[in-house]
């Protein structure tokens, strides 16, 4: 199991039809059904039922589908939360001072700093 493979059948459950899906996914039609075959395959289980016109889900693809929507939303988060740290929007500082200097120059350099993150 891969991103991809969760990103593609969730596609397909949004879609509810395979050929919609393959459109939206930019891939074919036949190796869209035959990605979600082998899935399946490699599962275990169906995710889809194809006897509905409009496709449904299975019991087994409703608990994947619910599984693969956090994994992804999940790793978005990620993807943002680095990004940001990439850009310095977002990191950890790590201070070196004494006691007896921390307690004196601590609150001004603070202020200076909140000031900088606020914009004020």
């Amino acid at each position: 199991m891969d991103f991809k493979q969760l990103f593609y059948i969730v596609k397909v459950a949004e879609c509810q039809n395979i050929t919609k899906a393959a459109k939206a996914l930019f891939v074919s039609q036949p190796s869209l059904s035959q990605f979600i075959s082998k899935a399946e395959e490699e599962l275990g289980v169906k995710i889809f039922d194809r006897s509905t016109n409009p496709l449904t889900l299975t019991y087994a693809g409703r608990k994947y589908i619910e599984a693969a929507r956090k994994i992804l939303d999940i790793n978005d988060n990620v993807k943002k939360e680095l990004q940001d740290i990439a850009g310095y929007q977002k990191g950890l500082i790590n201070l070196g001072i004494p006691k007896e200097r921390g307690s004196y120059m601590l609150p001004g350099l603070m202020k200076e700093f909140k000031k900088g993150v606020s914009g004020d």
